[in-house]
């Protein structure tokens, strides 16, 4: 998976609108106990707090937009709507790629605002005329989907939760992926959605989206029944998969993006146990994003690089304190999986739980931790911790220093 990068890879003038979007946010109304977090867990009340902390940054970023091009009718529309219908402007400002557009896009594309608003007043059975911003000849509406144009429309006339434009053409609705209760967007329509260091695929046939269905359907089974502490949140913070286009034969691929709370990117996977791992371990990532917009754990200032196991380029803290919060969860799903799937089972388990300790001791050892940096990474030791005496056949043990000290040894070479 991508890890996150530290903030000095923002853009100067992004760094300094997310720094202020933080500091305009009212601390005192999000209360995060971080002890089951930090431990690599987070059960869905710990989750849904940092989802309630999402909502008032994607509400101060759109804040910190107006006047930017934007369109006013927009404002107003969302402002009503938010009095009258604040459930459905809840629901589409909690699309992962609304924060995405407001932090990387809005200048570019300041019209985009109209189609938020016009998906909110979809949402709530509203009537409007609404200017929309036209991209590549489609509207799109956050959390609904792509409407194609062939004419010159640019306003959408929303009528009790219908909504039509001149020249509209097919409608292509974002679909869903179901099991066990849970359901969540396969989003392969948001125009903003490549963002995740990965291309993104294009709209998916409905055979490569019934391939989706079914994998998720094995999938979440598994993360039911074999990872069930990781289940209750993912079922309150992921709300949306994202395609992405498959890379190399044989390499999986996934991703998550720093403003893109509740979305992981992948390319589907070969088989359902590797897309229940993919999403556990993206999902970590996740989370640690969204703490981060809260919680100071280390000293931005620090620009040394460090050795991440997992890794062939050098990693900032910020990098390797999300890569080894992620490898808590590859190594427990290892430490679960092996009794089933022994080999590669086995030898997983014992490199990353080697690894993850060893790197959560760089973390430890950086002097770079705050306090509560401190605290959170303690937190981390101890789950590694707990696992590091779990009997694992000799051979697999060998087999797993073996591949750290070879992948180690590469960043020792000279030049180097």
């Amino acid at each position: 998976g991508t890890g996150f990068a530290n903030p000095s890879v923002y853009s100067a003038d992004l760094y300094r609108l997310i720094t202020h979007v933080r500091d305009r946010i009212d601390m005192r109304t999000h209360t995060l106990p971080i002890e089951e977090l930090a431990r690599g867990f987070g059960g869905a009340r710990d989750v849904a707090g940092l989802a309630g902390s999402q909502e008032s940054i994607r509400r101060a970023l759109l804040a910190s937009v107006t006047g930017q091009g934007t369109p006013p009718e927009a404002w107003r529309l969302l402002e009503t709507l938010d009095r009258d219908h604040p459930e459905a402007v809840r629901h589409v400002l909690g699309h992962p790629y609304v924060r995405v557009w407001a932090a990387e896009s809005a200048r570019a594309h300041p019209g985009h605002l109209g189609n938020i608003a016009a998906a909110a007043a979809v949402h709530a059975g509203a009537s409007a005329v609404v200017p929309v911003e036209v991209i590549g000849g489609r509207v799109h509406l956050p959390t609904l989907g792509v409407l194609e144009v062939a004419g010159d429309g640019d306003h959408l006339d929303v009528r009790d939760g219908r909504f039509s434009i001149e020249g509209g053409g097919p409608w292509h609705p974002v679909r869903r992926l179901t099991a066990g209760g849970f359901s969540i967007a396969l989003e392969d329509t948001d125009p903003f959605r490549d963002c995740h260091g990965w291309p993104a695929a294009p709209r998916l046939t409905d055979d490569e989206a019934g391939r989706w269905q079914a994998a998720f359907t094995a999938a979440w089974e598994l993360i039911e029944t074999a990872f069930p502490r990781y289940a209750p949140g993912l079922r309150a913070g992921l709300t949306t998969v994202t395609p992405l286009t498959p890379g190399e034969a044989g390499r999986d691929i996934s991703s998550t993006a720093r403003h893109a709370f509740g979305a992981v990117a992948a390319a589907l996977p070969d088989g359902p146990d590797v897309l229940a791992l993919l999403l556990i371990h993206e999902f970590q990532h996740v989370k640690m994003g969204a703490i981060l917009d809260l919680l100071d754990l280390y000293d931005e200032s620090d620009g040394r690089l460090f050795y991440a196991p997992w890794r062939d380029d050098p990693r900032p803290l910020e990098g390797l304190l999300q890569g080894t919060y992620a490898h808590i969860a590859v190594t427990d799903f290892w430490r679960v999986r092996r009794h089933e799937v022994p080999d590669p089972g086995h030898v997983q388990f014992a490199r990353w739980r080697a690894d993850t300790a060893a790197a959560v001791e760089r973390l430890a050892e950086s002097g770079a931790m705050t306090p509560l940096g401190e605290r959170f990474v303690a937190g981390m030791r101890e789950t590694v911790a707990s696992w590091l005496s779990e009997p694992v056949p000799a051979a697999a043990e060998a087999a797993a220093a073996r591949r750290s000290r070879r992948h180690q040894a590469a960043w020792t070479l000279p030049g180097r």
